[in-house]
């Protein structure tokens, strides 16, 4: 936690580092489709800022065997290639304190199942009205 100011307001930086041996493999942070080709996000730094075509979703799943979720609410980054790849971080505009979870799975499916857990249940809206919304690029016939 180091002092800042945003926008004319005292904050403070929220930043956090794990080691991460070199092998490991670290997936998940939402869809960065225009960022990478690559959906492992070891050895590379990631914006979590919300922009078209993204959805940011601050949790990594290891191959190691364990997830860890992100919780802040400011604007946000991944940084993947810290100390030659042996080391991942997180930083945050600001917050009040460091907050994360850590979820051992140890395979992702468990970790996802926890994730889950953690944050509710998501929500599905009926087929009728997503039938009713055209589709980017669609055109509907009358019919």
């Amino acid at each position: 936690m180091t002092p800042a100011t945003v926008a004319g307001i005292a904050v403070y930086n929220c930043a956090t580092q794990f080691d991460s041996p070199v092998d490991e493999s670290l997936y998940g942070l939402g869809c960065h489709p225009e960022d990478s080709l690559s959906i492992n996000y070891k050895g590379r730094n990631q914006n979590m800022t919300i922009k078209y075509m993204t959805g940011a979703i601050p949790v990594l799943l290891s191959t190691r065997g364990y997830g860890l979720m992100w919780d802040n609410y400011s604007a946000s980054d991944f940084f993947g290639a810290e100390e030659a790849n042996t080391k991942f971080r997180y930083v945050s505009e600001s917050g009040n304190m460091i907050d994360y979870y850590f979820i051992y799975g140890p395979d992702f499916d468990n970790i996802i199942s926890a994730y889950r857990v953690a944050t509710g249940r998501g929500t599905h809206v009926p087929k009728v009205v997503v039938r009713t919304f055209p589709i980017a690029g669609q055109v509907q016939k009358p019919g």
